[in-house]
């Protein structure tokens, strides 16, 4: 594998004490892995002269599947664009504000593992005629499931102003001064848009197809969990006439054995967002020494985060953890 990188930075102080960054980071990866499903059935019409029993090209062995007859080709590539953005304010009260915000395109042949999004698609022809291999990968270079297109955060940090040379208590010292001074307020925010996905996607085949001219992609304000997206399937393998559903089931099962034609990773899951927050205090021991106790709170606002929609289109999961409170403590040195 390789991979190349560029950026370019700009940073200035603004008026008012800010500080702003903005970078631009491109990346290119080459050489990333892809499995190809060589020994995959092949339909019987596309393969005149096979018996309905040896329609593989090494029927002897196990039909291709997570870990079986996969073969290993290093031949993927990835490319990424990124916009990032950094406002500081530093304030005399002990005050620090921070927000940062990434936009990002990222498209891949090579993300995911076995039998998911690794996999190269067995095309029409793939191994009748040799359908050729950048072809193949064409099909599969789509967004990476795992990198959302926005990021937003903000975090600030106050060191309350109690102890020696403090607005408040300024004269303590001794016992007093190491009880109230040196105590911090910290929070955080974090939001990303949803992660890409595909319904009935998969590079082995699937009996699910896109109808002519749908997407089955709802308005973002009919979006909810119940139904995330238009899941409707005509069933043409019943004989049932197409009446505008966004969904078509195969009427041919042998026409399984070939990837739908549903775009890898063309839909968008549910966004995600948490706030969490901290009040620690560092006591000084030794110059060399440092004890930092702190009180940590997860997911302040308890706020259940959806995960992403079966195939159709309910989100029954949530993601990230409840509400959670730990005290820790920490020597630094």
């Amino acid at each position: 594998q390789k991979a190349q990188e560029w950026n370019f930075t700009l940073e200035r102080q603004l008026p008012g004490k800010l500080g702003a960054r903005v970078s631009y980071v491109g990346t290119h990866g080459g050489n990333l892995v892809n499995y190809d499903p060589i020994n995959v059935p092949v339909p019987r019409e596309l393969a005149p002269g096979e018996t309905p029993v040896q329609r593989r090209p090494y029927p002897n062995f196990s039909n291709s599947s997570t870990g079986s007859m996969d073969l290993l080709r290093f031949i993927g590539y990835s490319n990424s664009h990124q916009l990032q953005t950094e406002l500081r304010r530093n304030y005399s009260n002990g005050v620090v504000l921070q927000g940062f915000f990434t936009w990002q395109k990222t498209l891949t042949t090579s993300e995911g593992s076995n039998n998911s999004f690794g996999g190269l698609e067995m095309l029409p022809g793939t191994l009748t005629n040799n359908a050729s291999t950048a072809q193949r990968l064409r099909d599969i270079y789509a967004p990476d499931s795992g990198l959302p297109t926005y990021n937003l955060s903000f975090n600030g940090n106050y060191e309350l102003p109690f102890g020696r040379g403090k607005k408040f208590l300024s004269g303590a010292n001794g016992f007093v001064d190491r009880m109230v001074s040196g105590w911090n307020l910290s929070g955080f925010y974090y939001w990303r848009s949803g992660l890409p996905f595909s319904p009935y996607y998969s590079t082995r085949g699937s009996a699910i197809l896109l109808a002519p001219g749908k997407t089955g992609i709802l308005p973002t304000g009919q979006r909810q969990a119940a139904q995330w997206f238009n899941s409707s399937i005509d069933r043409a393998d019943l004989g049932q006439p197409y009446n505008g559903q966004t969904f078509i089931q195969r009427a041919n099962p042998l026409d399984n054995d070939f990837l739908n034609n549903i775009p890898r990773n063309y839909m968008t899951g549910p966004g995600f967002y948490n706030i969490d927050s901290s009040f620690y205090k560092i006591v000084p021991i030794k110059e060399r020494f440092k004890l930092r106790i702190e009180a940590q709170i997860f997911n302040l606002l308890n706020h259940k985060n959806m995960g992403l929609p079966n195939n159709l289109g309910v989100i029954n999961n949530g993601i990230g953890l409840a509400r959670l409170v730990q005290f820790q403590g920490k020597l630094e040195f």
